[in-house]
């Protein structure tokens, strides 16, 4: 396999010699810290994510990147989008406002791990 930047150039070279004319799609990402706008398409309390629907694109976003209250379907939100926080490919929204719902309704979902108690080895209490 090789890299997209190898690829890109590659494609340039074969544009050069063909005179062919290539255009590769770059993602379009607004800068960090512009706000967007986009309605909640859905959201998992049980795993404190869902969607928003933005310029025809899903739009990820975390419970804890939002301000105040928990997002639900069909609210109108405001956000930033932040590409360096995202999976590749995606897109993040932080900063969300704008959400109607219970931020204490989601945060009944949290708490049920059993968290570690130091290893299997000493029951939690060090070495020695």
């Amino acid at each position: 396999a090789i890299s997209a930047q190898a690829a890109l150039a590659q494609g340039r070279r074969v544009q050069a010699i063909f005179g062919l004319s290539i255009h590769t799609p770059q993602p379009q990402f607004r800068r960090a810290g512009m706000s967007a706008q986009g309605v909640v398409k859905n959201f998992f309390d049980g795993k404190a994510f869902g969607f928003i629907t933005h310029e025809g694109q899903d739009v990820f976003v975390h419970i804890k990147d939002c301000q105040g209250a928990k997002p639900m379907p069909g609210d109108t939100v405001t956000f930033d989008l932040d590409p360096e926080k995202a999976a590749i490919g995606q897109l993040k929204a932080v900063n969300v406002t704008g959400c109607t719902g219970s931020a204490e309704e989601c945060a009944k979902g949290k708490g049920k791990g059993k968290g570690k108690k130091g290893g299997k080895f000493g029951k939690g209490k060090g070495k020695g």
